[in-house]
Formats: C-alpha cells, structure tokens, sequence
C-alpha cells in the first residue's frame, strides 16, 4: 500500500529529525555539498563531450556552496542520505513508523533534515507520483514545525535546494 508505506517512512523520519545528531557524526556542510556537486563536472558533461575550463569550475563551486550555505546554519540532524525505497523494508507485522525497517546507514552524517526526505520523496530509482511527493512533504512539513511558518518556508526552500544538489551528484 503506497500510502501507507510513504506515511510510516515520513513519520519514521520526523521521529529521526527530532533530535540533535550525535557528535561522531562527520558535518555535512556546504563544503561536502559543493564538491558532491562537482560529480556533474566531472562525470556527466565530459559523457557528453563537454569540457569545462578552471574558471568556470570554480564559479560553479562557489554557486554551490553558496547555495548549500542554508546548511551551515541549520540544526543538524542525523542524515542516513540513502533514505530510499531500496533501502527501506516494509515490516507489515509492526506498528506506525516501526513497519519501516532502514538499512544502509553507514553513510550518515550531520546535517540538514531536507536532504532524507528529498531522498525519500525525489527518488532517483523509482518515480513517485507528485501527489504522492506533496503529501507526504506536507505531512512532514506540518508534523515537524507545526505553526511554525519561517522554519517551514526554510525547511522547504533547503528542499528544493537539495533536490537539485541529489540530481546533480
């Protein structure tokens, strides 16, 4: 049942993002982001013949760290970054968000809320339906900062932000 299972995964990671993440977790920044970026310079444009000079790597760096600055400044949370349907394991015998079972964590860090549930809802693997997608964003969204509407309106503009950045890399 797709409902279900985007249901139980969001409020799996509202309860995840509840909490401050541990200090042993590596920062993931706008530093790590930027360079995370550079994988389209790297990977991408040269499969398709294009070449770009060390200007413009730069500028592009720059770009990207200051648009993942938003990072830097967020509260951090413990980021498992492959938070996906490949990795989530639906446990119909449990209850509420203990029917999702999470696997491949070992890529964790700290960092903003917004890059897991980009992962979870911009899936590179499989298409979610965008009324699917909207949902359970604004589930999210509504179950984390309530009436709060500047952590809201920050929160989805570091969504819209990361999606880019997880589709670049």
């Amino acid at each position: 049942d797709l409902p279900a299972f985007y249901l139980e995964a969001t409020e799996t990671l509202v309860h995840l993002h509840g909490a401050c993440a541990p200090d042993f977790l590596p920062r993931y920044d706008s530093d790590v982001m930027a360079i995370e970026t550079s994988l389209f310079l790297d990977w991408y444009l040269p499969d398709l013949g294009i070449e770009i000079d060390g200007s413009a790597r730069l500028q592009w760096m720059e770009m990207w760290r200051a648009l993942a600055r938003f990072s830097d400044s967020e509260p951090r949370v413990s980021v498992l970054r492959d938070f996906h349907s490949v990795n989530l394991l639906w446990q119909p015998h449990k209850q509420g968000r203990h029917r999702v079972g999470v696997i491949d964590v070992q890529d964790a860090l700290a960092g903003p809320a917004a890059y897991d549930v980009v992962s979870l809802l911009q899936d590179a693997r499989i298409d979610v339906p965008r009324p699917v997608s909207n949902r359970y964003l604004n589930h999210y969204v509504e179950r984390r900062f309530g009436a709060d509407a500047g952590s809201a309106r920050r929160f989805r503009e570091a969504f819209a932000i990361l999606g880019l950045q997880r589709n670049l890399k």
